[in-house]
């Protein structure tokens, strides 16, 4: 969302931003039902095999984790990856070594949205059995609606929404003002002064620490 902003793409910003509101809120809530399950546990190192103790609760987090990862056709896939596309225009040195670190944070979500389902879920078991409440699988009402209107949301509101948000680079969209649409995007810092801030940066903080 920072990114976009930077680019000067608000709308692909506000879309990302609702986008990012169904998917990680239904990981939250996930990770509520979990813990809950478990009986208040939530050290991952004591879990492991949950698919088969409560497998529509992986269901949402697996659901989740890939919209969070923008795998293709769910909601994260379609401002993230036109995020990415938007990134490298214009090819220069400083755009690029932003896209290098756009798919390095993307690179390193998948990491530990994969590490999360394999260490929870799909691992050797690490608990007993009995630890489960007996109800653990049985969500109250409220829960339940919840839950389901932001898987809804995570798979297809990208889908449905994209052409409200992003009508044209040129045209703005619907929570744009015709007059603040941008039709260009901006080259960005020059490399020089963006690798002096990078080097001054981690060299100011001890400072400002001690002087504070």
């Amino acid at each position: 969302m920072v990114v976009a902003c930077g680019l000067s793409q608000y709308s692909l910003a506000l879309f990302h931003l609702i986008n990012h509101a169904f998917f990680k809120a239904l990981l939250f809530l996930s990770a509520g039902l979990v813990i809950h399950a478990l009986v208040d546990q939530q050290d991952q190192r004591k879990m492991g095999s949950l698919v088969l103790f409560n497998p529509e609760t992986y269901s949402l987090v697996l659901l989740g984790s890939l919209s969070l990862m923008a795998f293709p056709f769910l909601t994260g896939f379609y401002s993230k990856d036109l995020l990415l596309e938007i990134a490298i225009i214009p090819r220069n040195a400083t755009i690029l070594i932003g896209y290098l670190l756009i798919l390095l944070a993307a690179f390193v979500t998948a990491c530990y949205s994969v590490r999360l389902m394999i260490v929870s879920f799909v691992s050797s078991p690490h608990i007993h059995h009995s630890l489960f409440a007996d109800t653990d699988r049985i969500y109250p009402i409220p829960m339940l609606i919840t839950v389901l209107l932001l898987s809804v949301g995570g798979c297809w509101f990208g889908y449905l929404a994209n052409e409200l948000f992003l009508v044209s680079s040129y045209q703005g969209s619907l929570f744009v003002h015709p007059d603040n649409a941008i039709d260009s995007l901006v080259t960005g810092v020059p490399l020089l002064t963006l690798l002096i801030l990078l080097f001054l940066v981690p060299v100011c903080l001890p400072v400002i620490k001690v002087g504070n």
